[in-house]
């Protein structure tokens, strides 16, 4: 009996020994994660930066220009539904400078 006793004893004392070490334990394990999570966020920030980058190279009038040579086509004039030409230097302040006609309905 006195075994056995002996015996439960050292299987308790290991439990709450395993306790006491599993909380730093996890806490180790959950500031690694976090880690490799902030790192992951930055990768992801600078991808998106650049990407931000090229998308508004991309929008420039003289990249725009160039791709549409490219593919064919005079920028000059370009004329929408038969109803008005928009020039590439955009609407003339003489002729009210109002921009694009609004979309028919």
């Amino acid at each position: 009996m006195k075994v056995f006793r002996a015996a439960l004893v050292a299987v308790i004392a290991a439990n709450l020994a395993l306790l006491a070490a599993a909380g730093p334990v996890r806490s180790t394990a959950l500031g690694y994660d976090l880690a490799r999570r902030q790192q992951e966020l930055r990768r992801l920030s600078l991808e998106n930066r650049a990407l931000r980058h090229r998308a508004a190279e991309a929008r420039l009038p003289e990249r725009v220009a160039a791709r549409a040579a490219a593919f064919g086509i005079d920028l000059r004039t370009i004329t929408i539904g038969g109803d008005s030409a928009l020039s590439a230097a955009g609407p003339s302040p003489a002729a009210g400078g109002a921009g694009p006609p609004a979309p028919r309905r």
